[in-house]
């Protein structure tokens, strides 16, 4: 087997093992000596299918799966960020020899997620006579090399790494809206007030104005993560699941094709939006492709409200009024609310100052 301790330390990595039905050897050798800590950020090791359906966050087709052990392998990936090294997540999901003949045969299926690279592997066993602990230490081998693989600087084969990112997206917009209790669902029945954001990272602004929105207002707001955005490449996977990681603990809603405010509208009828005054300034630009007196017409049509948080912009308070005298639009209208919180810093902002 790969020297696996070495291999991680050197990377380095923050390793997060999800394992179902397997991988207890591969934790082994990664506990067996001392220096694990330095890369092994935990391991999530569901038994039963009910604990099972409680990490993934709903109830899978079949828990011994590719979909399964991908789904694991994006989620031990999302416990993995936010610390300083890069986040790795493997998932893994098997049917060992039993007591019982399992329906599909003794199989594993493994997925690893690294920041450049995602990996699948299948495992299967016919006939061979192994037992329990020697098939979980073939899966070990099989997942060295995978990591060895994963963390290799070579170049691979592109089409098949183009598919399996297609295939992480496809899984993680077939339930895109994650609940602030783990569960995930196909679509909100109601989405509450949208905040969108690329929250990367999420800062105190943020939270701030949830908190007022939800006490002054009596609604319930969701993180609204779009994967497209205008004039930006479109976020992959890894970053998908590295803002996840930053909402933890809060209910939030992925979509990809609804880069503008006036897609969402339209996608969500009547759910109200936060933004700060510098996004509303963008959005009422014409430049975008549509005039201001056409859009805030069919704002007002889909039942559309927006609560503005102040910004600081080039140093100097940018209020709403302002943002609304500068395009004509009468302060009367009945969209737009101003929130008391403002932020002077925005999340680029704030990368900056944790770079220097």
């Amino acid at each position: 087997m790969t020297d696996l301790v070495t291999l991680l330390a050197r990377a380095p990595v923050s390793l997060h093992v999800c394992a179902a039905g397997a991988g207890y050897a591969l934790l082994q050798a990664l506990t067996a000596r001392p220096g694990a800590s330095a890369f092994l950020s935990g391991a999530t090791l569901p038994y039963s299918s009910r604990e099972t359906d409680a990490v993934l966050g709903y109830t899978p087709k079949s828990y011994v799966s590719e979909d399964t052990a991908l789904e694991l392998a994006m989620l031990a990936y999302l416990r993995a960020a936010g610390g300083r090294n890069a986040p790795l997540g493997i998932g893994i999901t098997a049917a060992l020899t039993s007591s019982r003949p399992h329906r599909g045969g003794e199989r594993a299926f493994v997925a690893v997620v690294s920041e450049r690279r995602i990996i699948r592997l299948y495992r299967g066993w016919q006939d061979t006579g192994d037992s329990r602990s020697e098939q979980d230490a073939s899966i070990a081998e099989h997942i060295a090399d995978l990591l060895e693989e994963a963390l290799a600087e070579q170049s691979w084969d592109p089409e098949t790494d183009r598919r399996h990112a297609a295939d992480a997206e496809a899984l993680l917009l077939a339930r895109p809206y994650w609940q602030f209790d783990g569960r995930r669902l196909k679509q909100p029945d109601d989405p509450g007030v949208l905040l969108s954001g690329a929250f990367n990272p999420v800062h105190a602004q943020h939270l701030a104005m949830k908190s007022e929105v939800e006490e002054n207002f009596g609604e319930h707001v969701t993180f609204h993560l779009e994967l497209t955005t205008p004039h930006k490449p479109a976020l992959r996977v890894q970053d998908v699941l590295t803002r996840l990681a930053g909402l933890r603990h809060h209910t939030a809603l992925l979509t990809r094709g609804l880069p503008l405010y006036l897609d969402r509208a339209r996608a969500f009828p009547e759910a109200p939006m936060i933004l700060g005054t510098d996004a509303l300034e963008r959005m009422l630009d014409p430049r975008w492709g549509v005039p201001v007196r056409t859009l805030l017409t069919e704002f007002a049509q889909l039942g559309t409200r927006f609560y503005v948080s102040p910004r600081i912009v080039e140093g100097q308070r940018l209020d709403l009024a302002t943002v609304l005298a500068r395009h004509g639009v009468d302060p009367d209208l009945d969209l737009f609310y101003e929130l008391e919180c403002s932020s002077a810093l925005s999340s680029t902002a704030l990368r900056q100052v944790a770079s220097n």
